[in-house]
């Protein structure tokens, strides 16, 4: 019961009701006291129902969320994961498989992006701050992978050629991993604020 009114006082159905309270309690007279306390009950009770359904709606938008993540962690680290396939495929020098691969993961964030683009949040507290900034990750780190195309090309050309096309394949490698580094910090930069919009989601939501 106490974690319940905690999370009313987080949301607007605990100031709602406060006014409902007040606006009819001030217009009672003494003899309307038994009526007073059924409004009082009825209140609560829809209370509740709110509180219920949005609380659900919020778990709801934290799953979709969660499953996201699930998605990209095994395409990047898990052992059968996508990016497992791809590094196999530039040891063996397998360039055109390998860039297959990144045309596939491009296209498993797109659909990672379009869901997230889709979540509904309406009636959720934080809910559109952490929907920018879950998209504003997860574009980052689409941005990252995806320059694996510019340095495979280079690679086959370094592989397949020599001398002075296979310098100047080597010359813009170098360049590339350079400029990379732009992208690490733009992931790096967008993964602290979604992951404290999302405890401010939690927190306003009743959900920890």
């Amino acid at each position: 019961m106490a974690d319940f009114i905690i999370f009313l006082r987080k949301t607007n159905i605990f100031k709602t009701f406060m006014s409902l309270r007040q606006t009819y309690l001030a217009g009672l007279c003494f003899s309307d006291m038994a009526l007073s306390k059924r409004l009082i009950v009825l209140l609560l009770s829809s209370a509740l129902f709110l509180s219920s359904c949005m609380n659900k709606k919020a778990m709801e938008f934290k799953h979709v969320l969660d499953i996201q993540e699930r998605k990209v962690t095994q395409m990047l680290i898990g052992k059968k994961g996508s990016e497992s396939r791809k590094l196999n495929y530039l040891i063996a020098d397998d360039f055109d498989r390998a860039l297959n691969v990144v045309n596939e993961q491009e296209r498993e964030f797109d659909t990672v992006l379009h869901t997230l683009k889709s979540l509904e949040t309406a009636g959720l507290e934080k809910a559109s701050a952490l929907q920018n900034a879950a998209i504003n990750y997860y574009h980052s780190l689409k941005a990252l992978h995806m320059y694996a195309k510019k340095e495979i090309a280079q690679q086959k050309v370094i592989s397949t050629t020599n001398g002075v096309d296979r310098d100047k394949a080597q010359d813009e490698l170098m360049k590339l991993a350079k400029a990379k580094q732009t992208l690490y910090d733009n992931v790096y930069q967008t993964e602290e604020p979604f992951h404290n919009v999302l405890l401010a989601f939690e927190d306003a939501n009743g959900l920890r």
